[in-house]
């Protein structure tokens, strides 16, 4: 198989072999579980892949090279101990420990992850003294008398005898405890990996026009090896772009260093030449900036294919560093504006900009140091949370500067910086849209349609200006690319940044377009709904204004029209004891945001919602779906749905990042707007889910026997329900709930567990099951140390929150 075929291998393995059953013991036992054994040529990639899946599943990993240990350093060192048996002494022999089980010790004090990956490579390299316990160690995980961590899968990898004479060959008895996957080299792999990590241009395009360029490995006649392989032209390709920034000679002396064959040398250090002329020739900033003189129009024209798929390659390299320009620069203001979201309410109650913002960065730096001492950071991250500290830092100095070092006059000091940032968003789209279509226009007149059809397959393959178009839109692409069906109500750019300017505002994001050739291409739209929802509308949020000057959330944003043509009326599914009305009434402007009611642990069966369809009931801003996205996985879908129209856009805002950061395929989530108690008004049928999550915001609910109602209807047969509640000890005063509801207070508004318990039983779901449980205070805020306020009477009241699982009838 190809190397990402593998990789998915590896991932599901090791997600399989992490699975816990009800009491907290692995499904397989370590005993059982095979070690996998990477077999293939060098330089394809067996050694990136684990730290992708580990980066991927949030695990760590720990890598070895066998071949440099030695018995001693895999076993441990010997040393004499004095020993008593049965009133008898003796000296007896005992190992220190392994070298590795050690490494993976210290790894995890040093990173804190529990679970991860021991990477072992080239595993059929080791010494003669050692091979008698691999035995034992790929069976049982033990070398000598310890034993590798529990949570720690085992993979190894190592190369076919005829790419490394030192390699053994494993006998049957070995191979028995092994799982073997015989690697490949695949080019067509290789390339969706080279477009996303946008490698130079010179060595994609060689590659596409000589295919067998790309992998080789052969015997010369005078002795030795000549090869050509993956890890290679990916180095290669990243030194070539670094010595051109640099002004350093790129030839032949440079290319032979990483291509160890000849013959593809000279050929690609003749495709080089002639690409660099194309480079100067076309001048493809002139190209890009709608200036084109009329002898490069001509000479386009007049190019053989090949030439021409080298200028597209030129063009496409610049574009999508124009659009990782303005996508990285709008990544980083995102970052900021959840952080000062956080900080706003702090600020407005006087704290100072030491108490406020500097502990967040302190802990912000303190995570970045262990995900990159973990190994498992990619690049790219580890760039934008630099550039976040370091402007976040920048602020705090502004404040000094200022001389506003807290209260609101230290917020408002520090969102004019914030907006100086958001600024920066305009002029880099502006430039990289215009750019785009220039490129469209230059491609239509001196082209044809087949060059014009790879550079659409081009932009939608690489992730900058796939993300790009999502976020910004652009009409030539939606002009020329004739399949794309794209909603005419996209959000532009005066509003996206205009929301970014404010630091309570939403963005609006993408829908999937699945129509042909537009695989993973994601358009951003508003939301199909009427316009100017208000107050009255149901689930929206007023708009006003806070005493930071600041709009909140919900400013501009529209239900969808299922949702909101049921404002005043409810649907039909609403029980006549409800009200019409009453559900917009009850929800209209409350956010519940700051009490116990953010709180949600998610005591999750992960185990079980692999491929699973799951709805997360008032989801708020999202990051609950974003988990169970990553849990559910390719083959399973998420929805969330919540009352605040404001919440869903912005969970939407977040969702593409999400989806690609838990190293998704594809989007598995959608939002939508629905009131708890009416999930059918959202277009949600019956029987369609296998699991429902629902945090303790319930006790806040209108209607909550209701609600569970809704959720035996939504729930297929057999299905669970994961509450989060809170139970009081004793029956409740309903004016003294009903005060706790309208301030937002999900402790004081619980109910008991016996009235829980019936409107289970009543809704057609078994006896539930208690996974966790702890009590809370009246006044129980979102994190340690914070309170909220409660209502007076209920000092005698116990407060118990509770994880429930719940499983319907079937």
């Amino acid at each position: 198989m190809n190397i990402v075929s593998a990789k998915q291998q590896v991932k599901d393995t090791v997600e399989a072999y992490l699975k816990r059953d009800d009491a907290g013991l692995l499904s397989i036992a370590s005993v059982h579980q095979r070690p996998i054994f990477l077999v293939g040529a060098p330089g394809i990639g067996k050694t990136a892949i684990m730290e992708q899946v580990a980066r991927e599943l949030g695990i760590g990993i720990v890598s070895y090279s066998m071949t440099h240990h030695t018995r001693q350093s895999a076993l441990g060192l010997p040393h004499i101990e004095h020993r008593e048996f049965e009133g008898k002494e003796f000296d007896t022999s005992e190992y220190t420990m392994s070298e590795i089980i050690a490494a993976i010790y210290d790894y995890m004090e040093r990173t804190g992850l529990r679970e991860g990956i021991l990477f072992l490579d080239e595993i059929n390299c080791v010494s003669e003294t050692l091979y008698p316990s691999m035995l034992q160690f790929l069976q049982f995980k033990t070398f000598g008398k310890h034993k590798v961590p529990e949570g720690w899968v085992i993979v190894c990898a190592g190369n076919p005898p005829e790419y490394n004479r030192s390699v053994h060959e494993f006998d049957i008895v070995t191979l028995d405890r092994l799982r073997e996957i015989d690697v490949e080299p695949d080019y067509g792999a290789w390339k969706t990996y080279a477009s996303e990590a946008g490698l130079h241009p010179a060595v994609t395009t060689f590659l596409e026009a000589k295919k067998d360029c790309f992998y080789k490995v052969e015997s010369r006649p005078g002795g030795g090896k000549s090869f050509v392989t993956a890890r290679g032209w990916e180095d290669l390709a990243k030194v070539i772009s670094l010595y051109e920034q640099m002004g350093k000679p790129v030839n032949r002396d440079l290319f032979v260093q990483f291509l160890r064959d000849d013959d593809i040398a000279d050929q690609f250090t003749v495709y080089y030449s002639l690409f660099e002329k194309y480079r100067s020739d076309y001048q493809v900033g002139s190209i890009l900036s709608g200036t084109a003189t009329p002898s490069i129009k001509d000479r386009a024209k007049a190019a053989p294919f090949d030439e021409r798929i080298a200028l597209l390659g030129l063009m496409i390299d610049t574009l999508s560093a124009d659009c990782s320009k303005a996508l990285d620069q709008e990544g980083i203001v995102v970052t900021l504006r959840d952080l000062l979201r956080e900080t706003k309410p702090e600020f407005l109650a006087g704290a100072s900009v030491d108490e406020a913002l500097a502990p967040r960065v302190s802990e912000r730096e303190r995570k970045l140091a262990r995900k990159i001492e973990s190994g498992t950071a990619s690049r790219k991250f580890i760039r934008e949370e630099r550039l976040v500290i370091d402007l976040l830092k920048g602020f705090a100095a502004q404040c000094m500067l200022e001389k506003a070092t807290e209260g609101d006059v230290a917020f408002h000091a520090i969102e004019r910086a914030y907006k100086a940032e958001v600024s920066k968003i305009s002029p880099l789209v502006d430039a990289a849209g215009e750019r785009m279509s220039n490129a469209f226009d230059f491609i239509d007149e001196t082209l044809s349609s087949r060059e014009m059809l790879v550079f659409l397959a081009e932009l939608t393959t690489r992730k900058p200006t796939t993300r790009f178009i999502s976020h910004y839109g652009n009409e030539k692409y939606y002009e020329y690319n004739q399949e794309l069906q794209v909603d005419a109500a996209r959000m532009g750019l005066t509003e996206r940044v205009s929301k970014l300017a404010e630091i309570d505002a939403s963005l609006a994001e993408e829908r999937e377009v699945g129509e042909p050739g537009a695989v993973g291409m994601r358009v951003g739209s508003k939301p199909k709904g009427e316009p100017g929802a208000t107050a009255g509308s149901r689930g929206a949020a007023p708009s006003s204004t806070s005493a930071g000057g600041v709009a909140d959330s919900g400013a501009a944003i529209s239900a969808p029209a299922a949702v909101a043509s049921a404002s005043a009326q409810g649907s039909q599914n609403v029980p006549a004891e409800i009200p019409a009305g009453a559900l917009a009434k009850h929800y209209g402007g409350k956010q519940f945001e700051y009490g116990f009611a953010s709180v949600c642990k998610m005591l999750l069966p992960c185990e079980e919602l692999k491929g699973k369809k799951v709805l997360d009931v008032c989801c708020r801003r999202g990051r609950g779906v974003y988990k169970l996205s990553s849990l559910v996985g390719d083959s399973g879908e998420v929805m969330g749905v919540d009352w605040s129209p404001s919440y869903v856009e912005e969970a939407k805002d977040g969702m593409s990042r999400a989806w690609h950061e838990s190293g998704l395929s594809r989007n598995n989530m959608e939002f939508r707007v629905a009131f708890p108690e009416d999930l059918i008004g959202a277009g949600i049928g019956s029987s369609v889910y296998d699991a429902i999550y629902v945090n303790n915001v319930i006790t806040l609910f209108y209607d909550q026997e209701q609600a569970i109602r809704e959720f035996g209807r939504v729930l297929k047969p057999g299905g669970l329900l994961i509450l989060e509640t809170i139970f009081a000890d004793r029956p409740r005063t309903d004016s003294v709930v009903d005060e706790a509801r309208s301030i937002g207070n999900s402790v004081q508004a619980a109910r008991t567990e016996q009235e829980n318990f019936a409107w289970l039983e009543a809704a057609g779901f078994e006896a539930p099951s208690v996974k966790e449980s702890f009590e809370v205070e009246a006044d129980r805020g979102y994190k340690a140390g914070h309170v909220v306020p409660k209502v007076a009477g209920d000092e005698n009241v116990k407060f118990t929150a509770v994880s429930l699982y719940v499983r319907k009838k079937r």
